[in-house]
């Protein structure tokens, strides 16, 4: 994935379809901005972030976390992005409806 400039309104769904797939996953960003970083990729056991300035110490850490066995399972990332799925969207908006 890639870092956006400033703080998106949303997210791509396609990044919750890969918290879903419960693969790992490394977000490439540059520079100070760090929203997705912290509110997305942290909380998924399988996330790494890593800036576009690659070195040979970033090189090692990437093998070193694509190595990693990693379990996860679908109820905990559904859990943790609940906010983020259609069922939350659909409560909301009925909720919104029904006042």
């Amino acid at each position: 994935s890639v870092e956006y400039k400033e703080k998106p309104a949303s997210i791509p769904s396609k990044v919750i379809s890969y918290f879903r797939s419960c693969k790992p996953i490394i977000h490439f960003y540059s520079g100070e901005y760090k929203y997705f970083e912290n509110e997305y990729i942290n909380k998924y056991p399988k996330g790494m972030c890593v800036n576009n300035k690659i070195d040979k110490k970033i090189n090692e850490k990437i093998i070193d976390f694509i190595n990693k066995d990693i379990k996860i399972n679908y109820q905990d990332v559904y859990t943790t992005f609940y906010m983020n799925t259609p069922e939350y969207t659909v409560k909301l908006i009925d909720k919104l409806i029904k006042e």
